[in-house]
């Protein structure tokens, strides 16, 4: 038996109507502009590791 709270249900139909109306006047983005634009900023946040055989010293 799954125990809900109180007024779950409604808070999860009011979550899919607020999605749904959002869909149709084009807010939000694809699973795939997600996924574009998180490569993007991982390509442009990306560290360059050091070289092999090489330290990094701070002092």
């Amino acid at each position: 038996m799954m125990i809900k709270e109180k007024n779950y249900n409604e808070f999860v139909n009011e979550c899919i109507c607020k999605g749904r109306e959002e869909k149709q006047i084009g807010l939000g983005f694809t699973l795939e502009q997600a996924k574009a634009s998180s490569k993007q900023v991982i390509k442009k946040t990306k560290v360059t590791p050091f070289p092999p055989n090489e330290s990094h010293n701070p002092n």
